[in-house]
């Protein structure tokens, strides 16, 4: 898909990944709307929106069926690192409104026109919703839903008509990722991509019109392992499970 003058509606704009993604599309002459709680970035038209509760994701959804997009970017994300059990609630539900909820509410808002007129849905995920990672539980939960919920799309939709397209970037060196995440990555021997980087293959699988794409290596290899071997991931996981929850009970 040629976005020059196509609407793209973006979550998560002010994001690393976002930031970078926007500018790429304004340069290529694309008009962004930048869903976002703070100030757009530049060149970006400002939707105001809370993801993080309900009554947010569906203030964004009449918003957004009002603006008629031609793209739909999901990127917003929250992240927990952590032991299951030590989440709080507040924070687990807002990571599943930001994480799952409203990628699907918004969906909705937008597929009747996208039906009648053609418009693509670009799902960012993470490698962990096909890798389930230990102290990423919710968050691998909520990508592992995003990836089927895309997929299930896929099937439903005219390709043609509304294509839709799912990405799973591996650890991006964005701020989401704070020190324990990254010393977790770094115990798994996990890389991480610049959001640069992550952001051109967004726009390369935009123009494409990729059904799926992992991004990265030895991850994209592990995706294909998981899903063919689970038990063999899981004792090579397993393996650095000791020293990840240190982190979180040494002083």
């Amino acid at each position: 898909m040629n976005v020059q003058g196509r609407t793209v509606a973006i979550t998560g704009a002010t994001g690393g990944i976002g930031r970078e993604l926007c500018s790429m599309l304004v340069e290529q002459g694309a008009s962004v709307l930048a869903l976002c709680r703070s100030q757009a970035p530049l060149g970006t038209t400002h939707l105001p929106c809370d993801l993080s509760t309900v009554e947010g994701c569906d203030d964004a959804a009449s918003r957004l069926a009002a603006a008629a997009p031609d793209v739909l970017i999901h990127l917003a994300g929250l992240q927990y690192a952590g032991p299951a059990e030590g989440q709080d609630a507040a924070s687990l539900a807002a990571l599943l409104h930001v994480n799952l909820y409203a990628p699907m509410r918004l969906s909705q808002a937008v597929l009747p026109h996208f039906r009648k007129s053609t418009g693509a849905l670009v799902f960012v995920s993470s490698s962990f919703g096909a890798i389930p990672f230990p102290h990423f539980s919710a968050y691998s939960a909520t990508k592992a839903g995003i990836q089927a919920y895309a997929e299930a799309l896929r099937r439903e939709l005219p390709p043609e008509v509304v294509p839709v397209i799912h990405i799973a970037p591996r650890g991006v060196d964005t701020a989401m990722n704070g020190t324990a995440a990254r010393e977790i990555m770094k115990l798994s021997g996990s890389r991480m991509d610049s959001p640069r980087a992550v952001a051109g293959h967004i726009l390369q699988a935009l123009r494409r019109e990729t059904p799926e794409t992992y991004i990265g290596f030895p991850e994209s290899l592990f995706v294909r392992l998981n899903a063919l071997l689970p038990r063999v991931v899981d004792r090579a996981l397993r393996k650095n499970v000791p020293a990840a929850r240190a982190l979180f009970t040494n002083p």
